[in-house]
């Protein structure tokens, strides 16, 4: 007798536990079922109305077997519940026989929906071939300005990389349109078009990207160098982290025959041969009157307190674009001055600068004597007639 009481009292159980996870079933098919009647009454009046019913009318014709199966199931569950005398409320009940019946007519409402819905969907096919042959106009316009008028063709870099932001956003939109219209055209049948000009685009953002990239990153490394002050110059740290920009550069040599390359490699070029250049400017040589001339032939002036004075003083006198500035001492470095005022004389050349200084620490002694004829014959072999000045002083 207590197996027995054991084993209706695990039949009890069990038949509860079926009962509050039936309900629940039950009530989900009465809900998605409800949801679905809603679409099917809705009235398409767009494109986009007429995909939700069209993929509604889809889903019901594609899940048949799948709901009778759950509900049928659902039938034996509470039959069982019946055969073994485990209390079925007569609204549960209901509910469950019900399903079957709100089914099939949903199935007849969609066969009913899907063929009065047969000139509508003539009336969109032919809106969606418009939009495709508009669409094709759109990409080749879009394919022929990212080319010809893109972030490719930009001179100035700040430009270019604010250019591909705007290209790149707006492909992402065509792309958007791009997903939506096919979908259209496999939900009317008709043939896909692959706009294969928006992939070419895309591929060809990409490459750009990884130049503005470094682009992007040299500008910022360049910030951060400009907010350290004069006296905690570490020019070593300066030079080393340059040069991974160039690094960086050279891994995507393929991209060497494009504008930005070409741009970005002058800049970081420049930023590289201005370096020597402030090194040198932290000698104890250099004297206050040195400082004036330097930022009166610059045009830029600021206070040379060592607790206020930063890079970015300095940067913006701009060395490397028109004033190159060398201090040498005499004894022992007439020739390293002359080396390196050839490669002044050339990199002025190479850019057409419109001035150019030459501060020549050696006095007025057998330094000038030693120089003065290399220096002539750059006259001569760079054709430069526009050097405003040489100056030499002595400490």
């Amino acid at each position: 007798m207590a197996a027995h009481s054991e084993a209706l009292g695990w039949i009890a159980a069990i038949g509860q536990a079926m009962v509050e996870i039936d309900q629940n079933r039950v009530a989900n098919l009465h809900a998605k079922i409800d949801v679905l009647f809603q679409v099917l009454l809705q009235k398409p009046e767009t494109l986009d109305e007429l995909k939700v019913v069209l993929n509604t009318v889809a889903e019901i014709q594609s899940s048949g077997l799948e709901i009778e199966l759950e509900y049928q199931n659902l039938e034996e569950q509470s039959r069982i519940r019946d055969l073994y005398g485990i209390i079925n409320r007569p609204e549960d009940v209901a509910q469950t026989y019900s399903i079957q019946t709100r089914w099939v007519q949903l199935e007849l409402e969609a066969r009913s929906l899907s063929i009065s819905l047969q000139q509508t969907m003539r009336k969109f096919t032919e809106i969606t071939k418009s939009q495709v042959i508009e669409f094709s106009k759109e990409v080749a316009t879009f394919y022929d300005q990212a080319l010809q008028k893109g972030p490719a063709k930009c001179n100035d870099l700040d430009a270019g990389e604010k250019l591909l932001e705007e290209y790149q956003m707006e492909l992402v939109r065509m792309q958007s349109k791009r997903e939506q219209l096919v979908l259209a055209q496999r939900l009317f049948g008709l043939p896909l078009v692959p706009f294969p000009m928006i992939v070419e685009v895309e591929n060809f953002l990409k490459k750009l990207s990884q130049i503005y990239t470094i682009y992007s990153d040299f500008k910022s490394a360049v910030d951060k160098f400009s907010k350290t002050l004069w006296v905690d110059l570490d020019i070593q740290r300066i030079v080393v982290e340059t040069e991974d920009f160039s690094i960086r550069l050279k891994k995507i040599r393929n991209l060497k025959t494009e504008k930005p390359y070409i741009n970005l490699e002058a800049k970081l070029k420049g930023f590289q041969d201005s370096l020597p250049l402030i090194q040198d400017l932290k000698s104890q040589a250099l004297r206050p009157r040195h400082w004036e001339k330097l930022m009166k032939e610059t045009g830029k002036s600021f206070d040379m307190d060592p607790n206020l004075f930063t890079l970015e003083n300095l940067f913006q006198m701009e060395l490397h674009n028109f004033t190159s500035v060398i201090r040498y001492k005499e004894s022992g470095c007439i020739w390293r001055a002359f080396l390196l005022v050839l490669m002044i004389f050339a990199t002025s050349f190479q850019r057409r600068q419109s001035s150019l200084i030459i501060l020549i620490n050696c006095g007025r002694g057998s330094c000038q004597k030693q120089l003065k004829p290399q220096i002539l014959l750059m006259h001569a072999l760079f054709q430069i007639n526009w050097l405003h000045s040489i100056a030499y002083f002595s400490n």
